[in-house]
């Protein structure tokens, strides 16, 4: 039943992406990373999420919503650090819009929580429905209180919950401008509820602090806040925790100025692109998932060179019919710059050069626990399954068509034609630390191959095959592309080790970019 409801979210993506274009719904993509300065048990916490609209007839929106959480425990020993849990959420959500400053909205969803590399599945069902009010315009304050029920749980023993979610705009600085383009920095004041609740007895994670927030003229906005962080037993979120978490979000609103059109629209600065997006793939035996988010962080000055700070953020899912169900963290944090060497290779645009930290870890989901018998390592928290790791340090070359914002927009015109347009990126790297035997040096060949536009819809192939700890280990693709969405076939091989869950993965499916 899961997979039902994740593949017919996947189909909503899709259509959304390619239908919606309400300028009062707008696509959402947000992304969290955050450390804990002073707690009991964890050490990090990650999130990431996406909102697209699926249908939107004023005043009336409907909502495909997906968060995915991720606390990181901090065990006894000084090396050991672990994933603790991966709780997701999918929710259909109808927002009414009853006055400029209230709404009314009704939910229907799964949520599931993954221990990962030990045994533990949390599941259920949730229905129900709440309120929001807002100030107009100006975006002073908001508050929103939901709540509902679970049905159809398993290994769940609330039966009912409720959400909070407070804000308030403390202070706000005149605009900066910084290399031409406006920002508008601001102080909120955020406090978050999220309870599951058994009879009187509630089980809640809470999150109040102030946040800084900048609101960049691309419509992105950049969050870093310190705040108190408490989870009274809520099992969705693990452990329970009381301490401080300072953390970085990311949102990118997608609107009028959409990501496809960062050659046109494109400004330097703070936060000047943000993109990503969302993909269900399926294959008899398994079914995959895939999030990723792409993070332009700043633009600096160097020498007459303009330095782009990135970060690269993915996590892949793979859930098969035996007992090895996956997951896979990665993120690069680096530094990049047009160089020129323009040439018939690039069709006469200049190459960009980069330079990056690569992490991955690989983690099973849900094991059995026959299994986390017979390979699990104890630990302080009992017998774990060894999580794959990697740590590589990188330079690429690469086209500026490699990265999707920046490939040709006009492929997608009303035509039908041969477009034969080619983009490519190489890498050469040294591992730092990895849990795979393989060799110290790593390298990396991709290649994307616009072949052809049909009335604006664009065939493709596209593949990758490297050497080493690069990731994945090879990736062979073909399919359709509109500018926001896309159905493709997908052969790959992400080269996570045998006792997780090996073996190329054979998968057709959608997907859309944001």
């Amino acid at each position: 039943m899961k997979w039902a409801w994740m593949t017919f979210g996947a189909a909503l993506f899709f259509v959304g992406a390619t239908v919606s274009k309400a300028e009062e719904a707008r696509p959402q993509l947000r992304s969290f990373a955050g450390a804990f300065l002073a707690a009991e048990d964890h050490n990090f916490f990650i999130e990431s999420e996406v909102a697209m609209p699926v249908s939107h007839v004023s005043p009336v929106t409907l909502w495909f919503w997906h968060r995915e959480s991720t606390p990181f425990l901090d065990l006894e020993r000084p090396d050991e650090e672990q994933t603790e849990l991966l709780f997701q959420r999918d929710e259909l959500r109808l927002d009414v819009a009853v006055t400029p400053w209230l709404s009314a909205r009704a939910v229907a969803g799964y949520h599931t929580a993954h221990l990962l590399d030990r045994t533990g599945l949390s599941s259920a069902y949730v229905f129900g429905g709440g309120v929001t009010v807002a100030s107009p315009n100006d975006e002073r304050w908001r508050a929103a209180l939901s709540a509902g029920t679970f049905a159809d749980r398993r290994a769940v023993r609330e039966d009912w919950w409720h959400e909070v979610e407070l804000g308030w705009r403390l202070w706000t600085q005149g605009d900066w401008v910084y290399l031409g383009s406006t920002n508008t920095p601001f102080i909120w004041l955020s406090a978050t509820m999220v309870s599951v609740n058994d009879g009187d007895r509630m089980r809640a994670l809470y999150r109040v602090g102030p946040e800084f927030r900048l609101r960049t003229a691309h419509g992105n906005e950049g969050t870093f806040g310190l705040g108190w962080f408490r989870n009274d037993q809520n099992p969705f979120y693990g452990e329970e925790e009381n301490g401080l978490l300072f953390g970085f979000d990311v949102v990118s609103e997608l609107g009028s100025e959409r990501v496809l059109d960062a050659r046109v629209h494109r400004q330097p600065g703070w936060l000047p692109m943000v993109w990503g997006g969302y993909e269900a793939g399926y294959g008899g035996d398994r079914r995959t998932t895939r999030f990723e988010i792409n993070t332009e962080l700043l633009d600096v000055p160097v020498a007459e060179q303009l330095v782009t700070l990135v970060v690269w953020y993915e996590i892949r899912q793979e859930h098969r019919t035996d007992d090895f169900d996956y997951v896979t963290y990665a993120v690069t944090l680096g530094a990049q710059t047009p160089v020129g060497l323009e040439s018939p290779l690039s069709r006469n645009e200049p190459l960009v050069a980069g330079f990056d930290f690569l992490h991955r870890s690989d983690h099973a989901m849900n094991p059995s626990a026959g299994r986390v018998a017979l390979v699990g390592e104890p630990t302080s928290v009992g017998l774990l399954i060894p999580n794959g790791s990697l740590d590589v340090l990188r330079v690429r070359l690469q086209t500026p068509g490699w990265d999707l914002p920046y490939r040709d927009p006009d492929m997608y015109e009303a035509r039908t034609a041969w477009l034969h347009q080619f983009d490519w990126r190489i890498t050469a790297g040294y591992t730092l630390d990895n849990t795979r035997d393989r060799t110290r040096f790593s390298a990396q060949l991709g290649l994307n191959w616009d072949i052809f536009t049909l009335n604006g819809f664009v065939g493709y192939a596209r593949g990758m095959i490297s050497a080493g700890d690069e990731t994945p280990d090879w990736v062979a693709e073909a399919g359709v592309r509109r500018p926001l969405g896309k159905v493709f076939v997908r052969v790959e091989r992400y080269g996570v080790e045998r006792n997780i869950g090996d073996g190329p993965t054979v998968t057709a499916g959608m997907g859309v970019h944001l």
